[in-house]
C-alpha cells in the first residue's frame, strides 16, 4: 500500500475518534445534566400544604426517581443498549456474587441501627423514606451502569479495556454526588463522592458478571438506607457547617474514606480479571466457554 494512502487512513481514523469523543463527551454532559435538573424540580412543594416538609421531600425524590428509572429504560431500548444493560428482569448470573455488596452495610448496620429508641420510630416516614431512598438507588443503577456504562463500553470498547471504561462511569457517577454540596458539609460530600466512586467501579463489574441492573438497584437502595437510617430515624439529615475545615481535615477524611472502600476497587478488577474472556461487540455482553 503506498504511503500516502497509509497516511490518509491514519488521519481518517484521527477524525474518526475525535468525532466519537465529542460524541460521548455529549452524551455524559447530556446524561449528568438532565438528572441534575430532574433531582432539582421542587415536587415536594405540591404537597407541603398536605404534608409534613420531610414527607413531602420523600414523595418529591420517589417520583425522581420513577422518572429517572422511566427515561433511562426508553433510552436504553432507544439506542439498542438492551442486552448490555441487563435490564431484562428475570435473567442473572452468578447470583452469589450479589452477596458481595453487604459487606460494609452488614460492618456498619450494629452502629446505625443501635441506640435507636424504637418506640419512637415513626413506621409510616421510615417506610416512605425507605420507598424513597430504594428508588433513586434504582434510578441511579439505571441512569449510571444500565445506560451510561453500557453506552461507553459500545462506544470505546474498541480502544479501552472494560475495567477502564467502568472506571470512566464511576468517575461520573461520583462526580454526580458534588451537587449534594448545598445540603451536606464539605466532609459529608467528599464521603459520598469517595464512596460513590468505589461502590460505582464495584457495581459496574458486577452487572457484566450478573447481566441484572435491578437487582443492582435494589441492592444498592438497601445499602443507603441502611446508612443513612440512623439520620432518618431521628428525623436529623445532617447539615455541618460549611467551609470551616481546616485543609489537613479534608486531607484526612480523603485519606480515611478512601482506605474504607478501597477494597470494592479491587473486588471489581477481581471479577473482570476473572472473565477475561467477557467479549463485548456490537452492543451485547456475552461469555464464551
Amino acid at each position: 500500500m503506498p504511503v500516502h494512502e497509509i497516511i490518509s487512513m491514519k488521519v481518517l481514523l484521527k477524525k474518526f475518534e475525535y468525532r466519537l469523543a465529542d460524541k460521548v463527551s455529549v452524551f455524559v454532559t447530556f446524561l449528568i445534566a438532565i438528572n441534575v435538573i430532574i433531582v432539582k424540580i421542587p415536587i415536594y412543594r405540591l404537597f407541603i400544604g398536605f404534608y409534613e416538609y420531610e414527607v413531602a421531600k420523600n414523595i418529591e425524590r420517589s417520583i425522581h426517581g420513577f422518572i429517572i428509572i422511566l427515561g433511562s429504560i426508553f433510552l436504553i431500548k432507544r439506542m439498542g443498549l438492551t442486552k448490555l444493560s441487563g435490564i431484562r428482569l428475570f435473567r442473572i448470573a452468578s447470583p452469589w456474587l450479589l452477596i458481595i455488596p453487604f459487606i460494609y452495610p452488614m460492618g456498619l448496620g450494629y452502629y446505625n441501627f443501635s441506640g435507636i429508641e424504637w418506640n419512637e420510630v415513626d413506621v409510616a416516614a421510615i417506610s416512605l423514606a425507605f420507598l424513597a431512598i430504594l428508588l433513586k438507588g434504582l434510578a441511579e443503577e439505571y441512569a449510571f451502569r444500565g445506560l451510561l456504562l453500557s453506552y461507553l463500553i459500545k462506544n470505546l470498547s474498541h480502544k479501552k479495556s472494560l475495567f477502564k471504561i467502568i472506571c470512566l462511569s464511576a468517575i461520573f457517577f461520583a462526580l454526580m454526588h458534588i451537587i449534594n454540596i448545598s445540603r451536606y458539609g464539605i466532609i459529608d460530600v467528599i464521603n459520598q463522592v469517595i464512596a460513590a466512586f468505589f461502590f460505582g467501579v464495584f457495581f459496574g463489574s458486577l452487572l457484566l458478571r450478573t447481566n441484572n441492573v435491578f437487582i443492582l438497584g435494589i441492592i444498592h437502595g438497601l445499602i443507603n438506607f441502611v446508612f443513612q437510617f440512623r439520620a432518618i430515624a431521628k428525623n436529623n439529615i445532617p447539615e455541618e457547617p460549611k467551609y470551616l475545615y481546616s485543609f489537613s481535615d479534608i486531607i484526612v477524611a480523603i485519606l480515611r474514606y478512601s482506605l474504607f472502600f478501597l477494597p470494592l476497587f479491587f473486588i471489581g478488577f477481581y471479577l473482570i480479571r476473572r472473565r477475561s474472556h467477557l467479549i463485548v461487540s456490537n452492543g451485547q455482553s456475552k461469555e464464551t466457554a
